[in-house]
Parts: C-alpha cells; structure tokens; sequence
C-alpha cells in the first residue's frame, strides 16, 4: 500500500484595489507577514481584469475611487463571479457613515474599515 505524499497547499490569494499606492503599501506590509500572494490593482477596471484572470480568497477595496467606485466594482465583480463568491472588504475613510456601511454590506462586501 502506497502512502499519499501530501501536495502543497497553493497560497491564498488576495485582491488589493486601492488608487493610492501608498494605501496599497500599507495594505502589503500588515498582510504580507500572514503569507497570501498579494495582487494590487490601482482601479476597478483593473480589478475587473484580475478577478476574470483568476480567483481570490479576498478582495480588499477601497471605496472612493476615480471613475468606477468600489461599489461599482464589487457589484460588478458578484455579477461576472456570481457562481463563485469572493469575501469582499471595502475600505474607506467614511467608515462611520451609516449610509456607506448599508451600501457597502449590500453590494455584496463584509464590511467597511477605515
């Protein structure tokens, strides 16, 4: 009887959206010590070409962002991956507003951090 030689585990993969590379920075220092592959995009549009490229654990996303929002995108990400659910958690800096968390939970996201 052959023993099953366990296969690596392929590392997480992690979606960081933000339009501020230093937001992206700062994303990647706190979560690079936990061992994902982190994947930067710097717009909705290029977040969109991620997630049809390949699949995450996560996707973190700013909200306020030029042209297409971060609401935008994660309802655009649910629609194109609808089979295929993706933890989303929006980032902004209007965190405390009531309005934004509501919008934010119903685009499909976990939760809104600032």
């Amino acid at each position: 009887m052959a023993l099953a030689v366990p296969q690596p585990r392929a590392r997480a993969s992690i979606l960081l959206v933000d339009d501020n590379a230093d937001n992206l920075l700062a994303l990647e220092a706190v979560l690079e010590l936990l061992g994902p592959r982190l994947v930067r995009a710097a717009s909705g549009a290029e977040a969109l070409a991620a997630v049809e490229r390949e699949q995450f654990a996560l996707v973190i996303l700013d909200v306020q962002m030029p042209g297409m929002d971060g609401f935008q995108t994660a309802r655009l990400m649910k629609s194109r991956r609808a089979g295929e659910p993706t933890p989303i958690i929006f980032l902004t800096a209007n965190a405390h507003d009531a309005g934004s968390q509501l919008r934010g939970y119903a685009e499909g996201g976990g939760g809104l951090t600032w």
